[in-house]
């Protein structure tokens, strides 16, 4: 539960990109306050909404994107796309969170939290 707490506390107030709503609902149903985009529209919508929610120039983007092909090949494109223009990118903390929980869809994490809590391995000597 500490590990957990500590990622979801990363992410409070960062800008988040995800693939849809759903993983917005499923990340908020473990703690996560942030400021997500869903990545849906134009490249240029995206990069106006993105531009809109950063507090700074500075400020890094996290991609969560699902953990499958298509997911790879959209963060891929997506880290391309924000650093061509001049916007930094983290995709490691996906990985970290996806390593605390155990999913593939970003929209499994609520319901993979509620099933490693009720089977207590969230308390940290059970946790990859």
């Amino acid at each position: 539960m500490e590990e957990l707490a500590k990622l979801v506390r990363v992410l409070e107030n960062r800008v988040v990109l995800v693939e849809g709503k759903r993983d917005v609902k499923a990340l908020e149903e473990i703690g996560v306050k942030a400021r997500f985009v869903t990545a849906n529209g134009s490249s240029e919508s995206l990069l106006k909404r993105v531009s809109e929610v950063l507090a700074s120039p500075q400020e890094k983007v996290f991609l969560l994107m699902d953990f499958d092909a298509e997911g790879k090949r959209k963060e891929s494109f997506f880290k391309t796309l924000f650093e061509e223009n001049g916007i930094s990118t983290d995709s490691v903390f996906a990985r970290k969170l996806r390593g605390v929980l155990r999913f593939n869809n970003v929209e499994e994490s609520g319901s993979r939290f509620l099933q490693l809590k009720e089977k207590g391995e969230l308390n940290g000597k059970n946790v990859h």
